[in-house]
């Protein structure tokens, strides 16, 4: 069949899928803004849009931009559709990814051709991570006023899941978060993780780039080198280490509570080695201030709480390519994972894959994935105490640990593999979505 593929950053999350597609001899076209891939990606036809952006003098209420710029990107796309119909292309479905209102006006150009979206999220002004961690909301005009832009910021979500055929949210707690008249519409269907690539290893060794806590900078951009001042540490599955990884060094991926528990659990395991994966960007917290970053902000709370020899175990590993990222997984004996109530990481179920001991912030979209005490262990995002008292047991109780990794491994595969089961389903999703209007 005709799959036509909208996705800003094609191809992002939809990579596995369009592959599998491509193989079983699908014709896929894809539309996007920004590719991160070329042309003729696994066969697939990769066409850019522009995007136009509003002249300086142009005047809108702030309230109003963020639906302003996805009319823009919606018009973007309806602007590349057309283009393609008048050449004579018609696909027999369509599937986008459309936070950023790139499927607004796909059936103004295809009225009878089935429209299956990406159901990321809907945002709420209460319930959901705004309003979690009071720490960071203590100026209630502020807070107001961002709560009603976010409640705003939904429009084009209802918009375009209202034209949809069908959708697809990764989990369940992103498909519960629609209203409950859009539910109906959305199957729940995760990307899924290859566990013939995240697979545990019981003896290995890996050098990384390292910098410490005081560096003024990691990049999110490319790996830590010797520019940065980084310098080459080897570490092995003999030693133990604790592991926290994410995007991006923020309040929202709980960067702060990971901080704020590491004297007491440093205190607590004297021999073991921390390595923190991520950057300093953003991604879903605002900004600290001009100049500042969230990284040295949180460090500098706990700075005086470590001893020199402490510090001096805490290792910042940046940005890691993917086989590294593997190994930094695999080299674990406890994975920490804390979250705001938001769309899970896939870190979190590759490193369930990789076999790791597994300790999460009890929260909804977590619970989704791991059963407290069976495949992990869930612990008050803001108990710090009780972090470090987990973790350093976990760390002390080797019978614990491997027990706990077996089950977080069989879990993935039982129920996230990405060949046995997500690709399947994904397919027949597929199928049945090209079915709808016939």
């Amino acid at each position: 069949m005709k799959i036509l593929v909208i996705h800003p950053l094609f191809p992002a999350q939809f990579k596995n899928w369009v592959i599998e597609a491509t193989k079983q001899g699908h014709e896929v076209v894809a539309l996007a803004a920004m590719p991160q891939v070329k042309d003729g990606w696994h066969g697939v036809r990769v066409l850019q849009y522009p995007v136009s952006q509003p002249p300086i003098e142009y005047v809108i209420h702030p309230w109003a931009a963020d639906m302003e710029a996805k009319i823009r990107y919606g018009a973007a796309v309806f602007a590349a559709a057309m283009e393609l119909k008048k050449q004579g292309y018609r696909p027999d479905c369509v599937i986008a990814y459309p936070p950023a209102g790139q499927a607004l006006f796909i059936k103004d150009v295809w009225q009878d051709v089935p429209l299956g979206i990406h159901c990321e999220m809907f945002f709420r002004p209460t319930g959901q991570w705004i309003g979690f961690d009071q720490d960071f909301e203590q100026n209630l005009d502020i807070f107001g006023e961002f709560s009603a832009q976010i409640y705003l910021s939904n429009t084009a979500s209802i918009l375009q899941l209202e034209r949809a055929d069908a959708g697809l949210s990764p989990t369940r707690f992103q498909a519960n978060s629609y209203p409950v008249e859009f539910q109906l519409k959305i199957s729940v269907l995760h990307e899924g993780v290859n566990s013939l690539v995240f697979v545990p290893k019981k003896e290995i060794s890996a050098t990384f780039f390292t910098v410490g806590a005081d560096c003024a900078h990691i990049p999110g951009d490319r790996p830590l080198s010797e520019k940065d001042g980084a310098k080459q540490i080897t570490f092995s599955k003999e030693q133990e280490i604790i592991t926290y990884t994410c995007r991006s060094f923020e309040p929202h991926r709980g960067f702060h509570s990971f901080c704020r528990m590491l004297p007491e659990l440093l205190t607590l395991r004297p021999n073991a080695q921390v390595l923190i994966g991520g950057a300093d960007s953003l991604r879903y917290s605002m900004p600290p201030g001009v100049g500042a970053n969230w990284r040295l902000i949180f460090w500098s709370e706990i700075a005086d709480k470590l001893t020199p020899e402490q510090a001096a175990r805490v290792h910042f590993v940046g940005t890691l390519p993917v086989k590294q990222y593997i190994h930094f997984l695999q080299l674990s004996s406890v994975h920490i994972y804390l979250s705001y109530p938001l769309v899970v990481s896939s870190s979190l179920l590759e490193a369930m894959s990789c076999g790791c001991a597994i300790v999460a912030s009890d929260i909804a979209p977590v619970r989704d994935m791991i059963e407290n005490g069976e495949n992990g262990v869930l612990v008050d995002f803001f108990d710090y105490q009780t972090l470090a008292d987990r973790t350093a047991f976990i760390l002390k109780s080797q019978s614990t640990r491997e027990q706990l990794g077996l089950n977080a491994r069989k879990y993935i595969r039982q129920n996230y593999d990405l060949h046995k089961c997500s690709l399947p389903k994904m397919m027949k999703w597929i199928d049945k979505l090209a079915m709808s209007n016939e």
